[in-house]
């Protein structure tokens, strides 16, 4: 018998052992196979020793016996046909379960997104975490799979609807400032409108292109000095010509803090903007909505108040998300607030509402965003 051949025995036999190993363990079986995620357990050659049920499912192995193949065949991925990851392949080279596997053997713990393509012609997508497993000298990958490939064609019909939209958004805002200023008085008021309008639904579409963004955590910050007031103007004249504003007020107070901050301007917008917006909503005919900045040692607070109560009972839901008391569907904007605010602009939001003084919605922010 040859070297090779006594070599090629002994593990064939060592992959015997660890398979019969990870077989003692049937008692968490069940409940791995009732896992949505894909689990499974690869030796340092890469073969697979132990697998859940939501393996077999998700690539139609049912039937097929998979211990001790390689995982690039066992996946029916175009590199592993011949069962082999092999990094000189093309198909491999971006793959995230390989990179994982290396990972691993260098004594990291990594977490990524991958896809790759079957055999049958098929994308997945998958979120992957990976972490080393050692049993006596056996050294082993532990491979979590979440199969994201309809997430993934989510966001990506998202993006395209929001571009297309706002392609076809921008030109009627255009077109409706021009018919806004043709000189007769002839449906002026039928024109402005329109042209408002129009400029509501530009921005209702970025409000949530922004806010899926955010929730994807792809959203790009552009810090640029911004300064407070042009920001409490805009917001003061944009919300009090809408028709939300009608019959109400929105006000600067007086003392409104002057400063310049290097902030994202368009991100404090929206999150200025949805607290306007919401007390508006909550206000009474003639009732006033007050807008403010103060500075606070190195940080700014801007400030939208109105003089209605949020109840007691609505309070502690406030930022979740889609919790609303207008309605099924419902809801974004609070949570927009705190999502952008917290996670983007370092910054944090909260509220006070009481009989006394009202509803006060708060951001405060650093005055140089990092």
């Amino acid at each position: 018998m040859t070297a090779l051949m006594i070599q090629k025995l002994d593990h064939d036999n060592e992959l015997s052992e660890q398979i019969a190993y990870f077989k003692t363990y049937r008692a968490i079986q069940p409940m791995l196979d009732s896992a949505q995620d894909i689990f499974l357990i690869l030796n340092e050659t890469s073969q697979i020793v132990f697998a859940n049920q939501q393996l077999y499912n998700a690539f139609d192995l049912k039937g097929e016996s998979i211990l001790g193949r390689k995982v690039g065949g066992a996946l029916r991925c175009m590199g592993g046909k011949t069962d082999e990851c092999d990094i000189a392949n093309p198909f491999c080279q971006s793959c995230g379960v390989l990179h994982a596997i290396q990972a691993v053997r260098d004594g990291r713990q990594i977490e990524q997104e991958t896809h790759f393509t079957t055999i049958q012609g098929n994308l997945q997508n998958f979120r992957i975490s990976a972490h080393p497993l050692v049993v006596g000298n056996w050294h082993f990958s532990m491979i979590t799979m979440q199969d994201i490939t309809h997430e993934t064609r989510r966001h990506t019909l998202e993006h395209i609807f929001f571009h297309d939209l706002l392609n076809l958004a921008g030109p009627m805002v255009t077109l409706a400032a021009l018919l806004k200023e043709v000189e007769t008085n002839e449906d002026r008021e039928l024109k402005t409108i329109i042209y408002d309008l129009s400029l509501r639904l530009v921005d209702e579409v970025n409000a949530q292109r922004d806010l899926a963004n955010a929730e994807h955590g792809d959203l790009y910050i552009r810090v640029q000095p911004t300064y407070t007031l042009d920001i409490l103007n805009e917001l003061k004249s944009f919300y009090q010509n809408q028709s939300l504003g009608t019959g109400r007020y929105v006000v600067i107070a007086p003392d409104a803090y002057a400063e310049i901050i290097n902030t994202d301007p368009v991100l404090l917008r929206r999150v200025l903007g949805n607290m306007v917006k919401n007390a508006l909503e909550a206000s009474m005919k003639n009732q006033t909505v007050t807008l403010s900045c103060t500075k606070v040692g190195e940080e700014i607070q801007f400030t939208v108040h109105n003089p209605t109560v949020i109840p007691d009972h609505v309070q502690p839901h406030i930022f979740q998300r889609s919790f609303s008391t207008k309605g099924k569907g419902r809801g974004l904007g609070t949570y927009s607030m705190k999502l952008l605010t917290e996670r983007y602009l370092q910054g944090q939001v909260g509220f006070c509402s009481d009989p006394q003084n009202g509803t006060r919605f708060v951001a405060r922010l650093p005055l140089e965003l990092s």
